[in-house]
């Protein structure tokens, strides 16, 4: 059954929620860069504007759904997305990149 097709069949109702996940990155960012476009294959990169209150160094769009912010002096990243069953799926495997950087932080 389609989102659409809930409130037609059942008194259910669907609701959206957004998700923020913290993780701790202390690596270069050159390093997430590569295993970013390595891995996805939609990814756009966002520069903040100097004027505007948003404290991220750097940002990146991975496959038009995620919102992966990069902190430099906390040495964080910052995971957002909108509750789905594909976005969860992908933020999990970002987040598990991640994990595997830590790992294995060279290419």
């Amino acid at each position: 059954m389609d989102e659409s097709e809930v409130d037609k069949y059942t008194p259910l109702q669907c609701a959206s929620m957004e998700q923020t996940l913290y993780v701790k990155y202390s690596y270069d960012i050159q390093v997430l860069t590569y295993f970013l476009y390595s891995y996805y294959a939609e990814v756009s990169v966002v520069i903040p504007n100097p004027s505007s209150e948003d404290r991220f160094d750097l940002k990146f769009l991975v496959e038009k759904v995620i919102h992966l912010s990069y902190f430099s002096k906390g040495e964080m990243l910052k995971v957002q997305w909108e509750t789905s069953p594909k976005n969860d799926l992908i933020a999990d495997s970002l987040c598990l990149m991640v994990l595997q950087i830590k790992e294995k932080p060279t290419p």
